[in-house]
């Protein structure tokens, strides 16, 4: 696990610098440094508004008494999508927006929903009720 970790944070930097680098021999500095700034203030704003609408759900859940599971889950992916727009850099920013929108949201849900299902059957996670 170290391992996996220590070379996500060493590939990811390198390849956001390649990439970064290309587009700016391509479309030019100004235009590169403007899109990453663009793109930062519109997740930004993506972020917010889920964020918010996420708490909103989940007051409402609260009030009527039911827990908001579903909602407790946007949030986090929300945190993660948000947390990846600190990072700078392109392919981190294009990961954030995937965990931000609804649509791909959802996506992502299921995909977790499946992984945990499989753990679950094969015995790698243990549920134990009173």
């Amino acid at each position: 696990m170290l391992s996996k970790l220590l070379l996500l944070f060493i590939l990811v930097p390198i390849l956001e610098l390649f990439i970064i680098v290309w587009l700016g021999k391509y479309i030019g500095l100004g235009y590169t440094l403007a899109t990453i700034v663009i793109l930062g203030l519109i997740g930004a704003l993506i972020a917010k508004q889920q964020g918010l609408r996420t708490l909103f759900r989940i007051k409402d859940d609260l009030a009527r008494g039911q827990l908001p599971a579903q909602e407790l889950i946007d949030g986090l992916l929300i945190l993660v999508g948000s947390a990846l727009l600190i990072t700078p850099g392109l392919l981190t920013d294009a990961l954030a927006f995937f965990f931000l929108l609804p649509a791909t949201r959802e996506l992502i849900k299921l995909l977790l929903r499946r992984k945990l299902e499989k753990m679950i059957k094969t015995g790698q996670i243990k549920l134990y009720f009173r």
